[in-house]
């Protein structure tokens, strides 16, 4: 209740921030009516966690919800911009203050805010986009070469990502006809009771056997235990600490993943395992480590891993949170190296909460084994 008091603090705070930068320009009638608006986003978790008995309604109810969460934050950053391009000019130009803070330059604001709000949207529900990426191996064995991995992370089938956007993942999944398809956690977003009929359609990924998830956090928010199960009766491989052992050709390949860390919602016993997940396996010649999070690189490095495939980032999803994130993560997106293994980050195949994409993209990863100094 406390965090909520101090949400609330920092909403009215960010309120008269604006408030006082734009109603010089604009007339504060006008902010108070614009702010008023703004204030629906504050019904976002109820749109978000019941289903309404008028789906229509509360479908637009949650349109508006997004975009004005999406709009407050681009209109937050164009305001924080203009002050610090044109504060320090007052200083030597007082004189410039109307041109610089009134009407015109309120009308501007508020337009590059809304601007960058459509292509945010657009962003979003246009993609996923394909992003290939090669994987060095050192000493990877001939017939391994151009192994193919397909990776889906971040999907969070839920309210705002329906059957038609899940349909055009799979399609573009099953069109890179990939040896393995891995789903790196928060693929679900949702109670099982509304949302299970959606996340159906997963269960045409390719290749048939060879689909392997891990849990993310919001798995766990929404009854994790249901949710594995049903995953693996779409077809999946769930690994929960485990591993799975592909023989591609004369090699193998171990795939292991482990528990996200909110897995302790359903039992306190729970947690990532990473010996338990490589077990005693010394003869594979790739071994690919699926985890939700990306941080737990830093120990899983040290376990004989080539690879660790992650997503939950979304690589920040909206500026300016894509730069923020940088201080709280260490991996935040696309191909990185740790000590002897490489990190991959998905920035996320949809979004969370608004469908917003702006400093970051959908994506869908094919990523190819080849030689090289891993």
């Amino acid at each position: 209740m406390r965090k909520y008091y101090y949400f609330l603090m920092f909403l009215a705070g960010l309120f008269i921030y604006l408030g006082l930068r734009l109603s010089p320009g604009i007339g504060l009638p006008i902010w108070l009516a614009l702010a008023f608006v703004f204030l629906g986003f504050l019904s976002y978790p109820l749109n978000w966690l019941r289903r309404s008995s008028l789906p229509r309604l509360a479908t637009l109810w949650r349109w508006k919800t997004y975009m004005d969460m999406g709009m407050l934050s681009f209109l937050t950053s164009a305001v924080v911009l203009r002050d610090i391009l044109f504060l320090p000019v007052l200083f030597f130009k007082p004189e410039l203050k109307e041109t610089l803070f009134g009407a015109t330059s309120s009308l501007i604001t508020f337009s590059l805010a809304l601007a960058a709000l459509s292509f945010g949207v657009w962003s979003a529900l246009s993609g996923p986009n394909i992003k290939t990426v090669k994987i060095p191996i050192r000493n990877l064995p001939d017939k391994l070469k151009g192994y193919r991995i397909a990776q889906i992370s971040d999907l969070h089938v839920g309210p705002s990502v329906g059957p038609r956007y899940v349909k055009k993942v799979v399609s573009k999944v099953n069109a890179l006809t990939p040896h393995l398809t891995v789903l790196t956690g928060d693929i679900v977003d949702g109670d099982a009771d509304h949302h299970l009929p959606t996340a159906t359609h997963l269960s045409k990924l390719e290749p048939a056997g060879n689909v392997v998830f891990v849990t993310g956090n919001h798995e766990y928010y929404w009854d994790g235990p249901r949710w594995i199960n049903e995953f693996k009766s779409l077809g999946m491989e769930v690994l929960l600490n485990s591993r799975k052992i592909i023989q591609h050709g004369e090699h193998e390949i171990l795939v292991a993943g482990v528990m996200d860390p909110a897995s302790v919602i359903a039992n306190p016993a729970n947690k990532p395992d990473l010996a338990q997940a490589m077990g005693s396996e010394t003869n594979s010649a790739v071994k690919i480590l699926l985890a939700h999070q990306p941080k737990i690189a830093t120990h899983a490095a040290k376990h004989g891993f080539h690879l660790q495939l992650s997503g939950h980032t979304h690589g920040g999803q909206i500026f300016p949170l894509t730069l923020l994130i940088h201080t709280v993560e260490k991996f935040v997106k696309g191909l990185k190296r740790h000590d002897d293994m490489w990190v991959y980050v998905n920035q996320g195949t949809a979004y969370w909460g608004p469908p917003i994409r702006f400093g970051s993209v959908t994506e869908i990863t094919l990523l190819e084994l080849t030689t090289g100094a891993s």
